[in-house]
């Protein structure tokens, strides 16, 4: 299939990663669980730790927006690429937030993987990938 038989695809993943991004940064991260497949695994950034499976990986999400204030957020256009019912998004990202008394500033790559089920698309994995 050539590159232009993706771009319907490549757009509807693009909403998908504006809408989850929409949701947690809104407050709002139980709106995550549409957008998650079941099997979804959350990878921490250097791969140290490991979420798995959709309420959790939501929950997960709670737990950082309920702790978090956040200031600033800013995600470029994902670049996508799609292969049959599997795709890879990525990003750049800038958050600027509050925990308690002490700020944060990061950026660094978000790395998404999408599977299609029954015509929907939905996130399966997700890993950040801290700028140095």
């Amino acid at each position: 299939m050539g590159e232009d038989a993706h771009g319907d695809d490549r757009a509807a993943i693009g909403r998908l990663v504006e809408e989850i991004n929409a949701a947690w940064v809104g407050g709002r991260p139980e709106r995550l669980a549409a957008y998650f497949h079941e099997d979804m695994v959350i990878i921490s950034p250097r791969f140290q730790d490991r979420v798995e499976g959709r309420d959790t990986c939501v929950a997960s999400y709670g737990e950082f927006v309920a702790g978090t204030r956040i200031h600033h957020y800013h995600a470029t256009d994902p670049d996508v690429h799609v292969v049959g019912d599997a795709a890879v998004a990525t990003y750049r990202y800038a958050i600027t937030y509050s925990i308690d008394t002490t700020d944060f500033q990061e950026v660094g790559w978000d790395v998404w993987v999408f599977v299609r089920v029954s015509g929907a698309w939905q996130a399966i994995w997700r890993t950040v990938v801290p700028a140095p």
